[in-house]
Formats: C-alpha cells, structure tokens, sequence
C-alpha cells in the first residue's frame, strides 16, 4: 500500500514540475542583454563622486591582512 502512495505521489511531483509555468517560461525566455548605459563618462564620474563612499576598520572580523573594508 505504501508502494502505490509513493508512486502516486512521485507522479504528481513530477508532472508539476514538467508542467510549472515558471518551469517552462524560464526554459523558452530567450538570453536578454544588459541595457546599454546612457551617461557619459564625464556623467558617471560626477555620481561616484557625489556618492559618500566610507571604510570600515578591521576590528577581527576579517582575515588580519586586511586593514579596511
């Protein structure tokens, strides 16, 4: 009796899978390619500037070679 549960169950599992929708869209997606960025290089280098950028010392939670993060 626990054969057949089992059997019935692994089909079940199985045709859920090959039958998902989410299964079967990421299989039939075709490869998509990163947009292409629009700023310039004048344009990028002005928003890393006014972007704060901060380290963090190594207070033992890193490997000791590291001095800052």
């Amino acid at each position: 009796m626990q054969k057949k549960w089992f059997s019935v169950l692994l089909s079940l599992c199985l045709l859920f899978t090959v039958f998902s929708p989410t299964v079967s869209s990421v299989q039939s997606s075709p490869p998509t390619t990163p947009p292409k960025s629009s700023l310039s290089l004048e344009q990028a280098n002005q928003v890393l500037q006014s972007t704060p950028s901060y380290f963090t010392e190594n207070k033992g939670q890193w490997h000791p070679d590291i001095l800052f993060a």
